[in-house]
């Protein structure tokens, strides 16, 4: 596919306006939506948040694939909060060892590993199931963990549906 054709095809989708939209929509009905309500529209906007990136990529390597020469500028970088440590820690103190634990992005779990190895919280021994979003996730945690035994579940599809689904069948 020729990249002006990807070029019309993505404008079409319409994808980032329907992102925009999700946004507006969260941002005006937060407060009145329920957690559960706020949850699944959160992870709706990261899914299509990850197709929206996906298809850049794509684009990406289409116009490098031409010859275009790119310059490429950092415009954020993923970093864990700074509390996660204290957060994890007074989690696990107040309510114990977490049945569930879920990820939506390979850094959202490498920053948790390695919080956890910090605090001596080992979750792989500690009876908690991993849940990951999508494919690169699940990836990413078993290519981590690959000598380790534990319970992972990986969403069929990367929707807030499907992973609510999947911690109702586990608690």
């Amino acid at each position: 596919m020729s990249t002006k054709v990807f070029l019309r095809r993505l404008n079409d989708m319409g994808t980032f306006n329907l992102l925009q939209d999700k946004l507006s929509r969260l941002n005006d009905t937060y407060l009145s939506n329920s957690c559960d309500t706020n949850v699944s529209r959160c992870i709706d906007i990261i899914e299509l948040n990850a197709r929206v990136q996906r298809e850049l990529f794509k684009l990406l390597n289409l116009v490098s694939a031409e010859g275009i020469h790119l310059d490429e500028i950092i415009v954020y970088e993923t970093i864990p909060s700074d509390s996660l440590d204290q957060e994890l820690q007074e989690y696990l103190t107040t309510q114990g060892t977490p049945d569930v634990l879920g990820f939506f992005s390979p850094s959202g779990f490498d920053s948790v590993l390695k919080a956890s190895q910090r605090i001596g919280f080992d979750f792989t021994n500690n009876k908690s199931t991993l849940i990951s979003l999508g494919k690169t996730t699940s990836a990413a945690i078993r290519n981590t963990l690959e000598e380790i035994s534990f319970d992972e579940r990986s969403c069929s599809k990367p929707t807030a549906e499907e992973f609510l689904r999947v911690v109702q069948n586990i608690i």
